[in-house]
């Protein structure tokens, strides 16, 4: 059960800062 809670936080900050490493290139590309 533990693991799968804190697999789940891995997973969502993964998401999260994928997310804001991608809308930082699409920032780039724009300029």
């Amino acid at each position: 059960m533990e693991t799968t809670i804190s697999l789940g936080i891995v997973l969502f900050f993964y998401c999260d800062s994928s997310r804001t490493f991608f809308l930082l290139i699409r920032s780039r590309e724009g300029e």
